[in-house]
């Protein structure tokens, strides 16, 4: 979700399941670099998140509706 060349990739596979990863830990409303991919991208399968506690940002983030996973951070994990 850093870049609108990562939009358009997605963008370019409509039939496909396609999911949007965040590994960020702040909140989206403070980095500049994932308004580009929002504003470019359709609509896709799923937005993965890293934790719990930004689950509420992005639902006022995204466009409603959107499904939104948490699924953790892999580079954290042992």
């Amino acid at each position: 979700m850093a870049s609108t060349g990562q939009a358009q990739i997605l963008n370019a596979f409509p039939n496909a399941r396609t999911y949007a990863v965040y590994d960020n830990f702040d909140s989206p409303q403070k980095k500049d670099f994932i308004q580009p991919f929002i504003k470019e991208v359709g609509p896709i399968t799923g937005y993965m998140i890293p934790a719990g506690f930004l689950l509420k940002e992005f639902k006022n983030f995204l466009p409603a509706g959107s499904a939104i996973f948490v699924v953790g951070q892999p580079a954290l994990e042992d």
